[in-house]
């Protein structure tokens, strides 16, 4: 049995996920890249038609503009969602986490989950966290920082005899 306690993942360990779910995270991109590659065509078509009339760099600034306003409004709604998710009642609560071979429990003052490793269809392990994939929009995040050395090898050897024995995402292709 591993027991973390006072795990709490900050926003960078709350990133999204970037593989594991097959086409989810590519269709995920389309409706947010394809505006600016219309933007592109658009300007690539209209240079070609219109040719010299046209100021130079007129079409290359409204791209570079229009992709400086994207990353700028990508980090509002990070910004937004981070300071929202810390004035919710669980917003940044510590909670414990217990794995044994049967289940995973997490466990805060305001809930409590159990996860049998059946429904996990994989736990990926990254530079800095252990990440549970149990559906697509959830994936709970267990951060490497707030564990020992002996709790990170003794959570790789359960992954592993949980995976040996079947139980790990059990029927998932």
């Amino acid at each position: 049995m591993i027991e973390v306690d006072h795990a709490c993942p900050n926003a960078r360990e709350r990133r999204a996920v970037q593989g594991g779910w097959g086409a989810v995270h590519w269709v995920a991109c389309i409706p947010q890249y394809i505006p600016l590659i219309a933007l592109a065509v658009f300007g690539a078509t209209v240079n070609v038609m219109v040719g010299d009339i046209l100021p130079p760099f007129l079409t290359s600034g409204f791209l570079i503009g229009t992709l400086i306003v994207w990353w700028l409004g990508a980090l509002l709604v990070q910004t937004v969602m981070a300071r929202e998710a810390a004035k919710s009642p669980a917003g940044g609560t510590h909670c414990r986490w217990t794995l044994d071979l049967q289940s995973i429990r997490i466990d805060n003052e305001l809930m409590s989950s159990v996860i049998d490793w059946a429904a996990v269809k994989a736990v990926r392990e990254e530079h800095d966290r252990f990440l549970l994939l149990i559906a697509p929009m959830n994936n709970p995040v267990l951060p490497k920082r707030q564990m020992t050395a002996e709790q990170i090898v003794a959570m790789k050897a359960l992954v592993a005899d949980v995976t040996a024995s079947g139980r790990l995402g059990r029927g998932v292709d």
